[in-house]
């Protein structure tokens, strides 16, 4: 008989494991289900700072590029007319400006 109480025990404790197991198991593919969608989620947020930092820079250079033929060609005016008041004042101007740049 005490061996019965003894195999019951152990049954018991099994059958209690089984059940904590059972209990942590479904906690952890919840964690596990959050996890996946907090990954998903955060991929996409990437992408989307992926692509808005690919058109930033796009809209850098197309403005840098317009930037750069205006200040060439007003230095180029010189060769037109050198001792103009507004090639002068354009000129200065975008020294100014350079030198602000280099400022920041």
């Amino acid at each position: 008989m005490n061996e019965l109480n003894q195999y019951k025990q152990a049954y018991q404790h099994c059958v209690d494991d089984l059940i904590v197991l059972r209990a942590n198991n479904e906690r952890l593919e919840r964690e596990n289900e959050k996890l996946r969608n907090e990954s998903i989620k955060n991929y996409k947020l990437w992408e989307e700072s992926e692509e808005q930092e690919r058109y930033f820079v796009k809209e850098f250079n197309k403005y840098y590029n317009l930037y750069t033929t205006l200040t060439d060609h007003i230095r180029d005016m010189r060769f037109a007319s050198p001792y103009s008041y507004n090639y002068i004042h354009l000129v200065n101007f975008i020294k100014e400006l350079e030198r602000a740049d280099d400022g920041v």
